[in-house]
């Protein structure tokens, strides 16, 4: 299986609470130098902006690595990545190119393919028959564990959505194509919270208001209580869905304050807690709301 020869330089990784988020700049570095070594055919169609959106057609496969590495890993993942390539045309993934697709997209975080199983045979002749794909003898492993499944709809198309609790006995539904895990390559398994970003993120503005001379005390002020508001939020006896709303506006009132405050000369400290701010958002957003 074709997989990606670089990995993400240390110097792109935000980390905040035992999440993995990247920096916007640094990436997409990274992603051109990917595609530029692996794709080059690729590369001249972005450096020639004849890349499109189109990838964002049937692109149910990226949506649900997207919040399955989240979910189970702690990882934000880059809208820019090679899916690109194997769906530039927005037609979906042929099932010869799906686990180089997958391995593509993951291998750069630290990532790679547990165990794939596959019920009908042909499909996983399709598929490459490698190691880690099996038949149904393999389901016991997925046993109440977080996956991506993939069921045919209609006509022969396939779905792919993440299931975060998966039940093997569903495999042998006629609708079935086939259920993923995956598993770091070398890394331990972090532990990771929305209350560790936020405590993180606070150090981090405490930081930077000791360090960033020219801010206005009121905005200094206003950002680490509305921080400290938030804390609150987290670790109240909320509804989780009052508790989201909650966070994200003010998370969101955080950075409208950062940005007024950094205008309009921004430095590159500014950036970066910007760009953490940005990060927090999206975990509040999308990350299990635990403390």
């Amino acid at each position: 299986m074709t997989t990606p020869s670089i990995t993400v330089p240390e110097s792109a990784v935000l980390s905040l609470g035992g999440f993995t988020g990247y920096k916007a700049a640094e990436w997409d570095r990274f992603f051109l130098e990917s595609v530029r070594r692996i794709h080059p055919w690729y590369y001249l169609r972005c450096r020639f902006g004849l890349q499109n959106d189109a990838w964002k057609t049937n692109d149910c496969v990226f949506q649900s690595l997207k919040e399955y590495v989240l979910q189970e890993f702690g990882i934000l993942l880059p809208e820019k990545s090679l899916f690109h390539v194997f769906n530039r045309r927005g037609k979906g993934i042929l099932p010869r190119d799906l686990l180089k697709a997958v391995q593509a997209v993951i291998e750069p975080l630290g990532l790679e393919i547990d165990r794939v199983v596959v019920a009908d045979g042909t499909l996983r002749e399709a598929l490459g028959c490698a190691d880690c794909v099996t038949d149904l003898t393999g389901s016991e492993a997925f046993h109440g564990k977080p996956g991506i499944c993939m069921i045919n709809i209609e006509n022969g198309y396939s779905h792919a959505f993440f299931w975060q609790v998966m039940n093997p006995r569903k495999f042998t539904d006629p609708a079935f194509r086939l259920a993923l895990r995956l598993r770091w390559k070398n890394a331990v398994q972090p532990s990771f919270s929305c209350l560790k970003g936020l405590l993180g993120y606070l150090e981090l503005a405490k930081d930077y208001f000791s360090m960033r001379s020219g801010i206005p005390v009121g905005s200094v002020g206003e950002v680490l209580a509305q921080l400290t508001g938030l804390q609150s939020v987290l670790q109240g006896n909320l509804n989780a869905d009052v508790q989201r709303t909650l966070l994200v506006s003010g998370m969101q009132s955080v950075l409208s304050i950062l940005r007024s405050a950094a205008a309009p000369r921004p430095q590159p400290a500014d950036q970066h807690m910007l760009e953490a701010g940005e990060m927090l958002l999206e975990i509040f957003r999308l990350a299990p709301l635990v403390a």
